[in-house]
């Protein structure tokens, strides 16, 4: 078995602390799904290595990490029962993009 995780961006406004500009960062979300039956896959944890930060999938298999800046990092995805998957270089620019991400099962 493997599932998709589906990335989208959405852009935000300027930080209103740091002033920072529009597209220095923005929402990284998500949804982690089962590949085969594209059933949620609550729980599963993706975590974006170089910020050293982490999220579960919800209910629905939905994630958001916010307010994450724009760069490329290493992104890890870990369910039960499925390989552990890293993805290198995935670029988060500010702008609305669409990424799969497939991971097989033991």
């Amino acid at each position: 078995m493997a599932f998709s995780l589906l990335v989208s961006l959405a852009v935000l406004g300027s930080d209103p602390v740091k002033g920072t500009p529009l597209d220095t960062r923005c929402n990284f979300s998500g949804k982690v799904l089962d590949k085969t039956n594209l059933e949620a896959l609550t729980g599963a944890i993706i975590e974006i290595k170089e910020l050293g930060t982490s999220t579960y999938a919800s209910f629905d298999g939905s994630f958001t990490f916010q307010n994450t800046p724009v760069g490329r990092y290493t992104v890890v995805v870990k369910y039960v029962g499925y390989i552990d998957q890293t993805f290198t270089d995935v670029a988060i620019s500010g702008s609305a993009i669409s990424e799969k991400f497939r991971l097989t099962s033991y």
